[in-house]
């Protein structure tokens, strides 16, 4: 660290004249100053200030330059986006959409900035994003109508599938392939094996099935090896795949849900693969955590639950943009 660094009472100073917009007492500073001037504790700050003083200066590519060079905190970069928004609406899309959804997760304090502030031009890039709000819910039932569900893309889809194909065994990968073709569901069937208090009891396997054929054509059962001799009349009459042994039999689970676009039945909240695939294939916007968590159909002893129709994500019908709440939709035009 520079013995002669500049201190947080320097950056204090500036702020305070920042904050009452006298910027003639601060150009020279910034015109003289460099980041490397400054003590490490304070190198964040110093970048914050800069941008609130080029952009007070109208100097964007300036701006640009900072954010290109350094790796700033999301919160420089929202509010840079804030603060631009009233002036040139254009650029400040462009920072939200190449700097603060490219390289940072948006959290519901974030949602909450913009709401506050009034950016709704630029929830326009959030439309599929994974992410609530703190507002209480203003829709009506109509409104519900309006939503979809959000499928994951291709590229997405292509990193999943390299991801699975790369932990299973190719003879047994390649079959599930040809099993997955017009299903319209797949069952975890060590799942309702065990529905008796986590013991395995086949017991429940008919009554369970007798459910889902209820609501689905053509489900696709899938066990582990181990169960398969004391299932062997259930499996002569219905469509399944077994799991080799010494590989997790939730891993075909999953791919076999991503490969059909089919929902899971299953009690299984998936949670150790849930971490695992954001931790290799990570998205910001929380698609793959999500997508999975509204594909897994839970179920009772009685009942089987209905998918959920759409997606809990922010939507964007007809100029009105919805975002998630705790118990609904907050709608702004």
């Amino acid at each position: 660290m520079q013995n002669n660094a500049i201190d947080g009472i320097t950056l204090r100073n500036i702020k305070i004249n920042i904050d009452n917009n006298e910027y003639n007492l601060v150009s020279s500073f910034f015109n003289t100053t460099n980041y490397d001037d400054i003590n490490k504790k304070f190198q964040n700050g110093f970048i914050t200030l800069k941008i609130r003083y080029l952009i007070n200066m109208n100097d964007y590519n300036s701006v640009f330059n900072i954010m290109d060079k350094y790796n700033l905190m999301k919160r420089d970069y929202i509010t840079t986006c804030i603060s631009i928004y009233n002036v040139n609406q254009n650029i400040s899309a462009y920072i939200f959409k190449n700097y603060v959804i490219k390289k940072c997760k948006i959290e519901s304090y974030d949602i909450d900035k913009l709401i506050s502030n009034k950016c709704f031009e630029l929830f326009k890039n959030l439309d599929g994003y994974f992410v609530s709000c703190s507002k209480m819910s203003n829709i009506t039932n109509k409104d519900y109508n309006n939503f979809k569900k959000y499928p994951l893309d291709m590229k997405i889809k292509k990193k999943l599938f390299n991801f699975y194909e790369n932990k299973l065994k190719q003879k047994y990968f390649d079959k599930l392939l040809t099993k997955v073709h017009n299903i319209d569901c797949i069952v975890d069937g060590g799942n309702i094996s065990h529905m008796n208090g986590g013991k395995c009891d086949y017991k429940y396997i008919n009554k369970i099935s007798n459910m889902i054929l209820k609501q689905y054509k053509n489900p696709l059962y899938i066990f582990h090896n181990r169960h398969k001799n004391n299932i062997k009349d259930f499996l002569k009459n219905n469509n399944h795949f077994i799991t080799p042994a010494n590989e997790y039999d939730d891993y075909y689970i999953i791919i076999a849900m991503i490969l059909s676009d089919k929902p899971i039945i299953s009690n299984d909240h998936f949670r150790d693969h849930i971490y695992e695939l954001m931790k290799d294939i990570e998205t910001n916007d929380c698609k793959i955590k999500n997508y999975i968590i509204e594909n897994t159909i839970n179920y009772t002893k009685t009942t089987v639950n209905k998918i959920k129709k759409y997606s809990n994500c922010i939507q964007i019908h007809n100029n009105n943009i919805y975002i998630p709440t705790k118990l609904g939709m907050y709608k702004f035009i």
